[in-house]
């Protein structure tokens, strides 16, 4: 986990090799994780919740996108997810 000045932050990357080079430098230690959508939604979301943890969507340049849970759900559980202009 990580903070910021308003919110403890839970990362999250959409990218594995993004993951990696983060926990690499910031957490030698660690090495990140698949999750499955399934345990995403029914198990990570709702600990994240109860615990007032906001997830954070990171890209390769350490850059934050913080969403609520429930945009999280919407986002990308609701079936009807981000769309883009083509």
């Amino acid at each position: 986990m990580m903070r910021d000045q308003e919110d403890t932050l839970f990362p999250l990357w959409l990218c594995a090799s993004h993951a990696e080079k983060y926990a690499q430098q910031h957490w030698p230690s660690y090495t990140p994780r698949k999750i499955t959508c399934n345990d995403f939604e029914s198990s990570l979301l709702p600990t994240l919740s109860r615990f007032n943890v906001t997830p954070a969507l990171l890209n390769g340049s350490g850059h934050k996108f913080k969403l609520t849970v429930g945009q999280m759900r919407h986002f990308f559980f609701s079936g009807q997810g981000l769309h883009f202009a083509s």
